[in-house]
Order: structure tokens, then C-alpha cells, then sequence
């Protein structure tokens, strides 16, 4: 099962996504063999958003099938906390600030991160 790292990063209730392929979600990726979730999160970060993680904290996981390759995924969810002010680098099309009224009306987020990971943070509170 693939592992995926997210950066769940929370400015003044609206979350951090970016938009690659048509598509906007939470920064992150695969975590490569060898490399611990600090690690692929922190390499994640600076490749898309050219952001230094100071601090990492698990929140929770939960798994999914890919949109694209319909394969097992296993999502390791993180609060992060970033130094300096994030842009978007040449793997990303674009950065946005979304705040949780802003995410259910829009078409292009991922499904299961609505479901799993913005309905969650809207219930507890961070959205």
C-alpha cells in the first residue's frame, strides 16, 4: 500500500491547498523508501511550497483508493507549521487559502480529503 504524507497548515481557520492537474489538495506526497514522515513531510514541503517546516505533529490517518491510479493509499495526516510565508514552486500551479465554506463550493478538491480530512477539521474545530 503506498504511504502519502499530508500537511494539514491552519492560518486563521482557512487550510493550506495547492492545485496541480486540475486538481487542489493538502501539500504532500509518497514517502520514498528509507525516509520517515518528518522527512518526506519536510522534503514535500520545500519541493511545493518552498516552506521550511519548524514543527510536525501527527493528527490522524485514514486510507483511500487514488483518484488517478485507483490504487490503495494510506494517509498519514500531520499539523504543520511552516517558517516565512509559502509560494507556489514549479511542481505546483498554484497555492490557495481556503476557508471551509470555501472548499465545499468548489469542484476541484479531491473528494476523499473533503470527506476525510476538511469535514473532520470543521468538527473539531480548525476550519
Amino acid at each position: 500500500m503506498r504511504q502519502r504524507v499530508t500537511a494539514l497548515i491552519i492560518r486563521d481557520k482557512k487550510i493550506l491547498l495547492v492545485q496541480e492537474a486540475g486538481y487542489c489538495y493538502t501539500p504532500g506526497g509518497g514517502v520514498e523508501e528509507g525516509e520517515s514522515h518528518d522527512e518526506a513531510i519536510a522534503r514535500e514541503c520545500i519541493e511545493e511550497i518552498a516552506g521550511t517546516v519548524l514543527a510536525s505533529q501527527p493528527y490522524f490517518t485514514y486510507d483511500c483508493i487514488t483518484l488517478h491510479s485507483h490504487t490503495p493509499q494510506r494517509n498519514y495526516c500531520y499539523f504543520v507549521e511552516i517558517q516565512g510565508e509559502p509560494c507556489a514552486s514549479n511542481e505546483i500551479e498554484g497555492i490557495f487559502w481556503l476557508s471551509y465554506e470555501e472548499l465545499r463550493t468548489r469542484e476541484d478538491i479531491i473528494p476523499y480529503e473533503q470527506e476525510y480530512i476538511f469535514d473532520r477539521l470543521k468538527e473539531e474545530g480548525f476550519l
